[in-house]
């Protein structure tokens, strides 16, 4: 709950979150369960805020209750609260072939709209992100604003290769 306080101190009407873990030997619905009571939770804090919580699909490395899209659909639709939107991670949803129709079709909106990049791929490094950038503006910007998102673009810049000189 700290971090949606921080959030809101810092003038931002919107957090991502991921929702947890559980070890990949030890899957069980319980543990489902308490990850959306857990959402939950923080949704009724960050209603209280004015925050929007978004939640992304993610590598299965990082969260396993939103591994996929059908993960992610599950584990907000069971946190049961309109504080709680899906987040597009443009770079991920391209990697597994997935588009705009497919979160527009699994959540009637998108919340927010995320550009990592090189997100742990190997030999992606200084403009890598602009080049994806590039492909974003040229062939993702029209299909989000036939979706109705008009909402920013954030990019997120993962890896050495971005900080290693960070003032050139």
């Amino acid at each position: 709950e700290m971090y949606l306080e921080d959030t809101a101190a810092f003038g931002s009407d919107w957090m991502v979150l991921a929702p947890g873990w559980e070890y990949v030997d030890d899957q069980r619905e319980e543990n489902v369960k308490r990850a959306a009571e857990s959402v939950q939770i923080l949704a009724e804090k960050a209603e209280t805020l004015g925050i929007t919580l978004i939640m992304e699909e993610m590598d299965e490395t990082a969260t396993l209750f939103a591994r996929d899209l059908s993960h992610l659909a599950r584990i907000i639709k069971e946190a049961g609260s309109k504080q709680v939107k899906a987040g597009l991670d443009l770079a991920l949803a391209r990697r597994r072939g997935e588009g705009i129709a497919d979160y527009t079709d699994a959540f009637g909106q998108i919340g927010h709209v995320r550009l990592s990049w090189p997100d742990g791929m190997p030999g992606k490094h200084d403009g890598a992100a602009w080049e994806e950038a590039a492909l974003v503006r040229d062939q993702w910007y029209e299909k989000l604003s036939a979706c109705g998102y008009d909402g920013v673009i954030s990019l997120s810049l993962w890896g050495a290769d971005y900080y290693v000189n960070p003032d050139e």
